[in-house]
Order: structure tokens, then C-alpha cells, then sequence
């Protein structure tokens, strides 16, 4: 290119602090800020096939549990991040600050509750772990990923 020539110019403007999801809606729209839900394009509504099936399975109610509780924990842990990408440019906004710290301290509490009922999912839950099967412990603190199945195994949604 010679001279001054540009291609394009961007104007992005500046988000500003509003209403926000409920953690359930943010992780399903995919952003915790309604006015950052815009379409791309227009689309028709496809329903999925697999979810009209009613499965008239008899559920065990410890893996509903755990399903529930993961269920809280990626919506939590969603809305977390999608503030810390807000909070990169608003660092001063006192409102998204308070939520930050409200869904941190939820998502802490939530790790905790899961790692005590069935196995830890982070290096930070290995302390809190009351795994049922006999692990290795050290003063009582269980250090074992052998409590519980890997996400991968079915254990979790």
C-alpha cells in the first residue's frame, strides 16, 4: 500500500454495564450481557430429534445429583469468565465487581460440595475430597483422581 491508503476502519463502541442473564440463559445464549446477544444471520429454529425422545430410564439419583451439581458449576464458571472478559475493560465497574466476587465465592462453594459428595474436579478440590473407595491420604487429605470416573467415562454431563 503507498501512501495513507486503508483498507477498513474499525468503530467498536464501548460496552456498558446492564441487565445480565440468569446463569442458566448465559451458558445456553453464550455471553452473560443480553445486549451482546445480537444474531449473525437468521436462521430456522432445527429441533433435535434425541431430546423429543422421552427415555422412561429409572434414573440413579446419585448420578442425577452429580449431573445437577455440574450443571451449577459450568454455568457458574461460564458467567465467571465471560466477566472476566468484561472486567479486562471495565476494571473499574463496582456492579460487575460485586458479581465477579458473588459467582467466584458460588462456584468455590459448588467445587467443595462436589468434590465432599463424590470427587474432585480441580487441583484446589483434592482437599476437600470424601471419596468413597480408599485413596491414598496424607493427614486425612485424599490425593487420588482415582476416586471418581473421568467426564469422559459418563460420570458427568
Amino acid at each position: 500500500m503507498e501512501g495513507n491508503e486503508c483498507l477498513a476502519i474499525a468503530s467498536v463502541p464501548m460496552q456498558k454495564w446492564g441487565e445480565v442473564y440468569r446463569f442458566c440463559e448465559a451458558l445456553k445464549e453464550g455471553t452473560v450481557f443480553p445486549v451482546l446477544n445480537l444474531p449473525f444471520y437468521e436462521a430456522e429454529s432445527v429441533t433435535n430429534p434425541a431430546k423429543q425422545q422421552e427415555n422412561h430410564q429409572e434414573i440413579d439419583p446419585r448420578q442425577a445429583d452429580r449431573e445437577t451439581l455440574m450443571t451449577k458449576i459450568s454455568e457458574v464458571s461460564f458467567a465467571l469468565n465471560d466477566l472476566t472478559l468484561y472486567l479486562d475493560t471495565h476494571c473499574e465497574d463496582s456492579q460487575a465487581i460485586r458479581l465477579f466476587a458473588e459467582c467466584a465465592a458460588l462456584r468455590a462453594d459448588l467445587l467443595k460440595i462436589f468434590s465432599e459428595r463424590f470427587y474432585p474436579l480441580t487441583q484446589a478440590c483434592l482437599a476437600n475430597c470424601s471419596c468413597e473407595k480408599e485413596c491414598e491420604s496424607v493427614n486425612g487429605v485424599a490425593f487420588s483422581w482415582e476416586c471418581g470416573p473421568a467426564p469422559w467415562e459418563g460420570a458427568c454431563i
